[in-house]
């Protein structure tokens, strides 16, 4: 998915703001993490890294607790 790297992407679950680039962006990374946690009841915590294609590079991480999700 394309994600807008110059654009700052806070570590944790924000609200959504109408100006931002990456809102549904965000929102799908949550979506993706908490699917983790559903799929896998022996998991402690959804992860999910946003990393630049060009350098490899991790630009954001979001994990989630599991036991929050469930």
């Amino acid at each position: 998915m394309p994600i807008d790297l110059d654009a700052t992407i806070p570590p944790t679950s924000a609200p959504a703001n109408e100006d931002d680039p990456n809102a549904a962006q965000r929102v799908e990374i949550q979506q993706l993490a908490e699917q983790q946690c559903l799929d896998d009841p022996e998991l402690e915590v959804g992860t999910v890294r946003i990393v630049d294609p060009v350098t490899n590079e991790v630009v954001s991480e979001l994990v989630i607790q599991c036991d929050e999700v469930r």
